[in-house]
C-alpha cells in the first residue's frame, strides 16, 4: 500500500521540479536560457548542482536575489505564518494552492542569472517538495510538511538578500 502511494506521488513531484527548473528564466538573455537550463551540461545542471552541493553562502556573503524573487518568497512566508494548526485536509489543500500559485509567479518572474540563480534552484529544490507534500493523502505527512515550511522558507533570508 505504501509503495502504491509513493508511485502516485513521484510523477507529481517530478512535474513540479521540472516546471520549477524550466520556468525560471532571464527574460533578456537567450544565452542564459540555453546555458543554465541545459540539463546535459555538467556546469549548469540544476540536478547535479543541488545534489553535489548544499545551500551555502556566496564566499561568506548573501546571494543577490532579484526583487520579484524576494517578494515571492516573502509572500509565501506570510501565507504560512497565517496558518493555524492543526490543519484539516481543506486547509492543507488551500495552503498548497496558495503556495503553488506564489511559486509559479516567482518562477515566471525570475530574472536571476549565474551562480546566484543556481543557488536559488538549490534552495527551491528544498521548498518544492515540501509544498508538494501538502497534497499527500496521508494527513499526518501533509501536516508535517506544513510544519516544516516556516523553517524552510526562513532559509531564504539566511542565504539571499
Amino acid at each position: 500500500m505504501q509503495t502504491h502511494h509513493i508511485i502516485r506521488t513521484i510523477p507529481a513531484a517530478l512535474a513540479i521540479v521540472v516546471l520549477t527548473l524550466a520556468g525560471c528564466h532571464d527574460h533578456n538573455s537567450n544565452e542564459h536560457r540555453s546555458a543554465d537550463h541545459d540539463q546535459g551540461t555538467e556546469d549548469h545542471s540544476h540536478e547535479d548542482h543541488s545534489q553535489s552541493q548544499g545551500l551555502q553562502l556566496n564566499q561568506g556573503q548573501l546571494w543577490q536575489a532579484d526583487q520579484s524573487t524576494r517578494d515571492g518568497i516573502h509572500k509565501m512566508q506570510e501565507i504560512v505564518a497565517a496558518t493555524q494548526p492543526p490543519l484539516d485536509r481543506a486547509q492543507l489543500d488551500a495552503l498548497h494552492s496558495d503556495l503553488k500559485q506564489e511559486l509559479d509567479l516567482l518562477i515566471k518572474n525570475c530574472e536571476m542569472t549565474g551562480p546566484s540563480h543556481d543557488m536559488l534552484h538549490v534552495y527551491l529544490n528544498q521548498v518544492t517538495p515540501a509544498i508538494s507534500s501538502l497534497k499527500d493523502s496521508d494527513l499526518e505527512k501533509a501536516r508535517n510538511a506544513a510544519r516544516s515550511l516556516p523553517e524552510i522558507l526562513a532559509r531564504f533570508d539566511q542565504y539571499f538578500s
